[in-house]
């Protein structure tokens, strides 16, 4: 197992530095990427594979059509860039990792469901996301249906849902060809889909809400691209997105614990 660690560092740290590099991490989100991958291969190579393949396909998905997506969402994301950072590498990658340290610790297959629903969830939410904004239309709030600006949270799109769909079969799928459990994968596939709602009933309930007194728009940044602070007009002043992404994984690695127990 040490070795394994050994390997895990030096191979998450020359990935992080390879997409630091390619400007798809901040400096910050590769020292986060290099933490989650060492964790991960320690775990298992299974666990670096399936990490490797989520981070891969998700950051090819964002830079596809990068500019028209800043284009459409500028002045509503909190960070619209394809540049991530800590915060965001952690919210997605933090509950996969620790499911994978319980692994290595018990080897009790629940937290294989509960890590592959994780990063399903992750995989469902960031496709939705960026595919929702690129190929969708206008998105629609999931819990009033009304129409919204695209990128704001809590709005979904039929090509949204789609996206979503493909990247908790994505994940699933690679849990199946590294030959984790069918139950594993099934598990991870439907608590993949249920993270991702979830995540978007919170983006439209509890996530904080912002307004630009000079521009009249609603944003998720703090200090709007006109350079004038938001006031929070509905929601919770501390949920940010980042937080609701956290909420949604671990919700995936919840409701995937449970699928996979009940069908034990």
């Amino acid at each position: 197992m040490m070795l394994r660690l050994v390997i895990g560092a030096a191979l998450a740290a020359i990935v992080a530095a390879a997409a630091a590099r390619a400007r798809l991490l901040s400096v910050t989100g590769a020292v986060a990427a290099t933490v989650i991958g060492t964790a991960a291969v320690t775990a298992g190579w299974s666990w670096g594979i399936v990490l490797v393949v989520f981070f891969a396909l998700t950051s090819a998905l964002s830079a596809y059509g990068a500019e028209r997506k800043r284009a459409l969402t500028r002045g509503i994301l909190a960070k619209g860039s394809t540049l991530r950072d800590a915060t965001q590498v952690i919210s997605n990658g933090e509950v996969f990792a620790a499911a994978g340290i319980l692994w290595l610790a018990t080897g009790d297959p629940l937290f294989l469901a509960a890590g592959g629903g994780a990063i399903a969830a992750a995989a469902a939410d960031s496709w939705a996301t960026e595919i929702g904004i690129a190929l969708g239309g206008e998105p629609r709030s999931i819990i009033s249906w009304t129409p919204m600006t695209r990128g704001t949270s809590g709005g979904v799109t039929i090509a949204g849902f789609a996206g979503a769909a493909a990247g908790a079969i994505a994940m699933a799928g690679t849990m199946l060809v590294i030959g984790w459990p069918r139950a594993v994968a099934v598990a991870a596939l439907f608590a993949g889909m249920l993270g991702m709602i979830i995540d978007s009933v919170l983006g439209a309930t509890l996530q904080a809400r912002l307004f630009c007194p000079d521009c009249g728009t609603e944003t998720e940044q703090p200090v709007h691209h006109c350079g004038r602070a938001t006031q929070v007009i509905r929601g919770v002043r501390w949920m940010d997105n980042d937080l609701v992404n956290m909420l949604a994984t671990l919700s995936g690695a919840v409701i995937a614990g449970i699928l996979f127990v009940a069908g034990a």
